[in-house]
């Protein structure tokens, strides 16, 4: 009897310590939902067209938005429209707008987060060396009938435009760098993968020099496209994104780094949003060398695929 007496008392117990903690848990949690911190609140996008902003605006955007239950900000510049007021991207005025939002956001007891590029969505900035600049790979391509010799230029005509976000190009420039020459025959509109042969050995100038077997072939060539136009970094190329990362982040962090990672919540890419040709994909020097590496064999005898 004892016995269950003891186990009795032991379970009141147990199950009052247990309600009590449950009872300090439970408002501990209701006061947390009363005034919850500042990363359970909404966040909003807030777009600076042309970075057309002044400080005495900053404060007040920013305390309307507190007022109003948004507590954090993902701050992107975009290209200007309105041909006034505009403050030129990565500028030392701009990074005093930035220092100043970040002020204002930390009184405010808000977060910041700003996107890592721009002007716009993309990855880059004005003024991005050529050489860290996106690229694609193009293809052009004849068709030939054999027996018979081919030697002349390799064609630069374009495949057409598709997509109404793909560049209207209808022809190569000429200065292009040719990666590779590869030949197909064709059977029943179908490249026989069985047939390929690479003949970039054959090729001086930009001109191929091949005698061509019995039957339908497909001459392909591909080419490297720098966007020379646009200043999208290469995200293919380890070193130009490196330095990208380099330049951008020593600005963000003389600017504003004293708040990473406390009132500056984070740097956030919004999309590629990169250039492209029709039936272009992205490339960079250096890929194939890289592929063969990892995967141990040669890819561009396989480029038409």
């Amino acid at each position: 009897m004892k016995k269950i007496l003891l186990t009795f008392f032991t379970i009141l117990f147990s199950l009052g310590s247990s309600m009590t903690v449950a009872q300090e848990f439970m408002s501990i949690h209701v006061e947390s939902f009363k005034n919850p911190p500042a990363e359970y609140w909404p966040h909003t996008r807030w777009w600076w067209p042309g970075s057309a902003q002044t400080k005495e605006n900053i404060t007040y955007e920013l305390e309307q938005m507190s007022s109003h239950g948004i507590k954090g900000v993902e701050q992107i510049s975009m290209n200007p429209v309105y041909e006034k007021g505009n403050i030129k991207y990565l500028s030392d005025e701009y990074f005093e707008l930035l220092k100043h939002t970040v002020k204002e956001a930390k009184r405010l007891k808000m977060k910041v987060s700003f996107n890592f590029g721009g002007p716009g969505w993309v990855m880059g900035y004005p003024g991005i060396a050529d050489e860290d600049k996106s690229r694609d790979m193009l293809p052009t391509f004849i068709n030939v009938t054999g027996p018979r010799k081919f030697e002349q230029k390799l064609p630069l005509d374009l495949m057409k435009k598709t997509n109404s976000w793909e560049i209207k190009q209808k022809k190569l420039i000429g200065d292009e760098k040719l990666l590779a020459v590869i030949a197909g025959k064709v059977s029943n509109g179908i490249i026989d993968v069985n047939s390929l042969i690479d003949l970039s050995d054959k090729v001086e100038n930009k001109s191929l020099n091949w005698k061509v077997p019995n039957g339908n072939w497909r001459i392909m060539s591909f080419w490297l496209v720098v966007h020379k136009n646009d200043y999208a970094v290469n995200h293919f190329s380890k070193t130009s994104m490196e330095k990208f990362i380099s330049y951008l982040g020593v600005k963000y962090k003389a600017a504003v780094g004293d708040e990473f990672g406390k009132t500056v919540e984070t740097l956030f890419s919004d999309s590629f949003e990169l250039p492209y040709h029709s039936k272009g994909i992205k490339w960079s020097d250096g890929l194939f060398e890289k592929f063969e590496e990892e995967k141990g064999y040669d890819l561009i005898k396989y480029l038409p695929a």
